[in-house]
């Protein structure tokens, strides 16, 4: 996967970079107002991302972000799919401790929760170690982004 991104801050080898969301806000910015989930995830079409510069971009950098569809697949099964399994096994585990009944179903809201931990602690781990994204190419330069608009001094 591609995506083109600004880089907003480099250190350490790597860099943030602030990218436009994908394809689910598409099209739902032609209005003034967005969306409604827009609105509830800040009402902007931009977020940052942290990304291994190896090629040495600069603050201000269009770059070419690639990450890896592996491992972007994982994690969205971790997101999607570990939670419910979570919430299965807990319901068996409570059916067969508890039996059925409100109880059983304690044990699989619990377990749902529960899963939900896992998740960010497993990808705060993860994003300490190695940044899902990598810079791949520095499209513009900012120098040259100052130079096609020279100041009228």
């Amino acid at each position: 996967m591609k995506q083109i991104g600004i880089v907003e801050k480099t250190e350490n080898g790597r860099a943030t970079v602030s990218v436009a969301r994908a394809s689910a806000c598409g099209g739902c910015h032609r209005y003034a107002e967005g969306c409604s989930a827009c609105s509830l995830l800040g009402g902007d079409n931009r977020h940052t991302a942290t990304a291994a510069n190896p090629i040495g971009a600069t603050v201000g950098d269009h770059v070419e972000l690639e990450a890896d569809d592996r491992r972007i697949l994982t994690y969205a099964a971790l997101v999607f799919v570990f939670p419910l399994v979570a919430a299965f096994v807990a319901y068996l585990i409570g059916t067969a401790l508890l039996g059925e009944g409100i109880p059983a179903l304690l044990c699989t809201a619990g377990g749902f929760v529960l899963s939900f931990a896992a998740v960010f602690l497993v990808s705060l781990s993860l994003s300490k170690k190695t940044p899902a994204v990598t810079i791949v190419n520095v499209i513009k330069h900012r120098e040259e982004e100052d130079s096609a608009f020279p100041s009228n001094e």
